[in-house]
């Protein structure tokens, strides 16, 4: 019994330490509470064990002989076992609401850093004031912590859409999707931020482009791509070509050419006049410059297979 009551006072104190950290947290401070909630995840895990091992030693010490009680005192309710446990479950509940209340992390490194898997989690950048948005997580890729920003995969979405659809983002986010320019500018502001360009022909040849440096503007600079970085890969750099370019669409010309790249070519971009890469074009269209491409890797007749664009902070 008197190991019981120890264990117990153990695990309500750090409970206790916990709930009065919470209460201190700054909520806004998105590392303090990844940190918090890590911390929080093991305890509880810890505390689940400590109530096993609570309830085979109290079963043991029943077999023995040494109480009559024990049994039917892990069993009631009422009892001081029964307490512990409900005053531990209770404060359990209110520090997940609290903290899933008010968390969400800004990008897929923090978020990757609580689950530690890939898959599909909601995002917010509180600096812009934004609603939640979900985001594909990559926790695999050369060391992970990506947020995909476009994917390219089976044609299945039609990627030919308005300025309004590309600002906002479109797609299916487990599927082909683009994650929207809004949300990529206020990513690559609110955190330094690299760029991967990871691509895949017909013939399952994969080739990847690795930026230092990525960053958009906003839409009242329509979205220049006004920060790239040193490039280094297998794929070869054909998006430096695109740097301090407007993005366009067919509803929106703000390219160099005396025609509208978007339109002329079926994919909204970067265009200069008009492009050396173009990850937005019609799948599967092997007209030159319409399809998906990649000019250091097959040229603009080609369209590939699959591509991703991917960033991650850098610091």
């Amino acid at each position: 019994m008197l190991l019981k009551i120890i264990t117990i006072i153990f695990v309500l104190n750090l409970f206790s330490s916990i709930a009065k950290s919470v209460e201190n947290t700054q909520f806004n401070e998105t590392k303090t509470i990844v940190e918090l909630k890590k911390k929080f995840d093991i305890l509880r895990l810890e505390n689940t064990s400590l109530w096993d091992k609570i309830d085979d030693l109290t079963k043991k010490l029943c077999q023995a002989g040494f109480s009559s009680s024990c049994v039917k005192e892990t069993t009631n309710q009422n009892s001081e076992i029964g307490k512990a446990r409900k005053i531990v479950d209770d404060l359990t509940i209110k520090l997940r609401e609290r903290v899933d209340g008010r968390l969400y992390a800004r990008n897929c490194a923090e978020a990757t850093a609580v689950f530690n898997h890939s898959g599909i989690f909601e995002l917010m950048i509180p600096t812009y004031g934004r609603l939640p948005f979900k985001a594909a997580c990559d926790a695999e890729t050369r060391d992970g912590n990506w947020t995909i920003i476009l994917r390219r995969m089976d044609g299945t979405v039609n990627f030919k859409r308005n300025w309004i659809e590309y600002k906002k983002g479109f797609g299916d986010v487990s599927g082909e999707f683009f994650l929207g320019l809004d949300n990529i500018h206020d990513m690559t502001t609110d955190q330094k931020q690299e760029l991967m360009v990871i691509l895949e022909d017909f013939k399952g040849e994969v080739r990847y482009e690795l930026y230092s440096e990525f960053a958009i503007g906003s839409e009242l600079d329509a979205y220049n791509l006004h920060t790239m970085g040193e490039a280094t890969g297998t794929a070869g750099d054909s998006l430096t070509h695109h740097r301090n370019h407007k993005f366009s669409t067919f509803d929106r010309d703000n390219d160099d050419d005396p025609k509208n790249c978007a339109e002329l070519y079926t994919g909204a971009w970067w265009h200069v006049a008009c492009h050396h890469c173009q990850l937005t074009g019609t799948y599967n269209n092997t007209l030159s410059g319409m399809g998906i491409n990649w000019l250091h890797f097959h040229g603009h007749l080609y369209s590939l297979k699959s591509a991703l664009m991917m960033i991650r902070p850098t610091m």
